[in-house]
């Protein structure tokens, strides 16, 4: 009978829901799309982890659209479900694929960024030569300080914002920064979220010049990477 009826209607409650919506958008699109946007906030608040990564926010705002919609589709009388039926159920979709997907901490762009910001929590006193800002003129703070295992420099921000800057070499990038990942994808994850400075032409390095050290590119890398840390001692 399931399989014969579902042959039958194919189609016929999408018809009519899609006439009701129609009709509704008609009437007062402003009041529409207020109405779904609130569904889909409320639905965000309930069920969204506080803090999730951004992937994760993306696919429950998918989910609580289909929910706002199933929502909608109920009052048009075309569900025969209670009110809260289609956000409950989708809520039970959301926290599986979360579940499935293992929680809502970041993915390959978080654990990009925790790699990084490990590093320079760890190094970013130690392996760093610090430059200091005097009149304008960039200095090393102690020449005399011998720095082991260097990997690179570190300043005063200089392409906008407060705090520092960490120039570091290309090849402890790679190796040490890194640590085992696609260095190509952790710099692209670094350019989006705005925590890598990119050249004028887009490339992940960049060309700068430090005091005693020829022109060179480094990867240039903002502080507020670093969550609780700052740049030196």
């Amino acid at each position: 009978m399931l399989a014969r009826n579902t042959g039958t209607y194919y189609g016929t409650p999408m018809q009519a829901y899609l006439d009701a919506l129609v009709h509704d958008r008609a009437k007062d699109a402003t009041a529409l799309l207020t109405r779904l946007r609130s569904g889909r906030s409320r639905f965000l608040t309930k069920y969204l982890p506080k803090g999730a990564d951004g992937q994760v926010r993306s696919v429950a705002a998918r989910f609580a659209l289909i929910a706002s919609a199933g929502e909608l589709a109920r009052s048009y009388d075309i569900l025969p479900w209670p009110q809260g039926e289609a956000w409950n159920a989708l809520g039970a979709c959301f926290k599986a694929w979360l579940a499935e997907r293992g929680g809502a901490d970041a993915g390959e762009e978080l654990v990009a960024r925790q790699t990084v910001e490990a590093f320079l929590a760890a190094h970013g006193a130690a392996r760093f030569v610090r430059l200091i800002d005097r009149n304008g003129t960039l200095e090393v703070e102690r020449p005399e300080q011998q720095v082991r295992d260097r990997a690179g420099f570190v300043r005063p921000a200089k392409h906008g914002g407060d705090g520092h800057e960490f120039l570091i070499f290309s090849a402890t990038w790679t190796k040490d920064v890194c640590q085992g990942l696609d260095p190509k994808v952790v710099a692209a994850t670094g350019v989006k979220q705005g925590w890598l400075i990119p050249d004028n032409n887009g490339k992940s390095s960049r060309p700068e010049r430090v005091p005693g050290h020829a022109l060179m590119r480094y990867y240039v890398v903002r502080e507020t990477v670093i969550s609780g840390a700052t740049a030196g001692p």
